[in-house]
């Protein structure tokens, strides 16, 4: 199994019977297996998927497991399954993004990052790192949803054309 691209996921298998997202942390749940040997997929679905920007120099996409809640000024850390990647402009950072999840420890921090696939159902992408490296969001997304997000994404990753397999396509 070592060196397959892991394989997409539905919200039912994500969540089981009550379409819950769950984390998919080899770490925690060793049944899911590892993507490398010595190195983990972080995967989870996401039912909330946004994107933000300010002044053309600060991106953020965000994947939330859970829908805003009207106490979104609660501090402490959530509890459930979170992504967000953010890339500024405003000063040279040598092309790094900021990510953070509900994973501070593993998963939270400045790297450079690497989109390996975007579609409107998921997100992986690569953590210049030795481990824990790959992170995995399936979502669903319309066609108006997946062309705000895919501007976002493009800007986020420094994607130009054909540096990685990013389309309209449905995984099947």
């Amino acid at each position: 199994m070592a060196g397959q691209a892991p394989v997409p996921f539905t919200a039912s298998q994500a969540g089981g019977a009550d379409r819950r997202s769950v984390i998919v942390c080899v770490q925690r749940f060793p049944g899911m297996g590892p993507v490398k040997q010595g190195t983990y997929t972080m995967k989870f679905y996401a039912r909330h998927v946004s994107v933000g920007e300010f002044d053309d120099q600060y991106f953020q996409v965000s994947f939330d497991s859970e829908p805003p809640r009207e106490d979104d000024f609660d501090l402490s850390r959530p509890d459930h399954p979170y992504l967000i990647v953010q890339r500024q402009f405003e000063d040279d950072d040598g092309g790094v993004c900021y990510i953070e999840t509900h994973d501070h420890d593993a998963y939270a921090g400045h790297f450079r990052l690497q989109l390996i696939e975007f579609t409107p159902t998921r997100l992986f992408f690569e953590i210049a790192r030795a481990k824990d490296k790959h992170v995995e969001v399936a979502y669903d997304l319309d066609a108006k949803k997946f062309g705000e997000l895919q501007r976002i994404i493009q800007i986020v990753f420094g994607v130009r054309g054909g540096s990685a397999n990013i389309g309209p396509k449905r995984d099947v």
